[in-house]
């Protein structure tokens, strides 16, 4: 019989990984414990080598999408915003206080006497918030610094002036817009119980007398605020405020507002405490050349800027009291709608139903008395300004409910027409 057919040779063992690859491959598969138990079936060593392929290429992709992140990253890439900055420098017309020249400027303000303001000021020198709070970053220095409870809590239990709770006169996402005015800041200040002054600059143009008449007028209000009066009476604080164009001062931006802290008589120089502390230091200017920077047109009520000396003194009483404004007509551009309607509130809150035809002609009167028509064709109601009661709130959502109203709001429509008088108005209206 035929020999039996020798028996097939066993398979050669596959050839080992290379060492690195197989310290690799073991590391990739120790660290997921669900591929781990996949595989462990008899064809272990086969399994292990396929994934691994597929672990590499995912490796690979990897490190590309790393690289390619990275690469993004690198400063040379453009930036969603690169128009950002870390300060200005100051043009050669200001000069900064903390050098050489600007200490030596305190130095003879201080010895002087002009120096009265700027410890105050200083003790609650702020950065406005946002870049068009200038005027209420000012106004909320100078309130702290006057010592003007605002009778409202900011944080906590404290009470404490702060750039949103000066919202009473214009709204603040307004506000973060346009800015205020000087006419809005001078009403934003005795809203919030500071008795104001206030003057505008003359135009270039104005007679040579005049804008000497001008310039002094300016320059006694700085001595006023910044120089040391011996028979002032105690407790009785002055401070001065600039709304001028930095453009005259050959620096970027336009309108700004910020408080005087002092005064050199020798070189004729103010130090300007610039709430825009991100972009600016306190820095010396001739007072010359801020007046010329207040002449500068305002381009949203096309009129010059001006200076404000802000005082304490107002008391509640006195604030609901008052007409409100001491600043001339001609300074305050719109009312405050909320001190308007604080007034009318106590007036019409004399009316009866059926007075009110027969006394429409005196209810005209009282609204203009009150800042005129404007302010109550579309009144709003403003957070409490300084003195106001939570009875006077409940006094002017009364006024805007009661009967009387529809017809007020008839007689302030007609009286505000062009074509048509407050009497005549309100006869065609009985």
């Amino acid at each position: 019989a035929p020999a039996p057919a020798p028996a097939p040779a066993p398979a050669p063992a596959p050839a080992p990984a290379p060492a690195l690859l197989h310290s690799a491959s073991s590391c990739c598969i120790s660290s997921s414990s669900a591929f781990t138990t996949s595989c462990s079936s008899p064809s272990l060593h086969s399994c292990r080598t396929m994934s691994f392929g597929a672990i590499l290429k995912a490796k690979s992709a990897m490190l590309q999408d790393t690289q390619q992140t990275n690469f993004a990253r690198t400063p040379s890439q453009p930036q969603k915003n690169p128009e950002t900055f870390y300060r200005r420098p100051l043009p050669d017309c200001c000069i900064p206080l903390s050098s050489k020249s600007g200490k030596e400027l305190f130095r003879s303000a201080l010895a002087t006497g002009g120096c009265e303001s700027f410890f105050e000021l200083a003790e609650h020198f702020n950065t406005q918030s946002e870049p068009a709070f200038c005027g209420l970053g000012t106004l909320s220095m100078l309130l702290n610094a006057l010592s003007v409870d605002p009778g409202r809590v900011w944080q906590g239990p404290w009470r404490w002036y702060h750039e949103e709770m000066l919202d009473c006169c214009k709204r603040l996402d307004v506000v973060r817009k346009e800015g205020v005015t000087l006419g809005e800041f001078c009403c934003l200040a005795q809203c919030n119980g500071a008795k104001v002054r206030a003057a505008r600059a003359l135009p270039a143009d104005a007679a040579k007398e005049e804008l000497e008449e001008s310039m002094r007028s300016f320059r006694e209000a700085v001595a006023e605020c910044c120089c040391k009066k011996e028979e002032e009476e105690a407790g009785e604080k002055h401070f001065l405020v600039c709304c001028y164009s930095r453009a005259i001062l050959k620096q970027t931006g336009s309108g700004h507002f910020s408080p005087i802290a002092a005064y050199d008589k020798i070189s004729d120089s103010i130090l300007i405490m610039d709430v825009a502390r991100f972009k600016y230091p306190p820095h010396w200017v001739h007072l010359p050349l801020m007046y010329e920077a207040m002449q500068s047109l305002d381009d949203t009520i096309h009129k010059p800027r001006g200076w404000v000396v802000v005082g304490n003194g107002h008391t509640s009483g006195d604030l609901i009291k008052s007409k409100l404004f001491d600043v001339p007509t001609a300074l305050v551009e719109s009312p405050c709608p909320f001190q308007s309607w604080q007034l009318l509130a106590g007036r019409c809150k004399q009316l009866q139903p059926q007075d009110l035809p027969l006394r429409a002609q005196q209810a005209v009167e009282w609204i203009q008395e009150a800042g005129g028509a404007s302010a109550f064709l579309v009144p709003q109601m403003r957070p409490p300004c300084f003195g106001v009661t939570e009875e006077d709130k409940l006094l002017l959502k009364e006024v805007e409910d009661m009967r009387n109203y529809d017809k007020i709001r008839s007689i302030l429509l007609a009286a505000s027409s062009p074509s048509s008088s407050s009497s005549s108005s309100s006869s065609s209206l009985l």
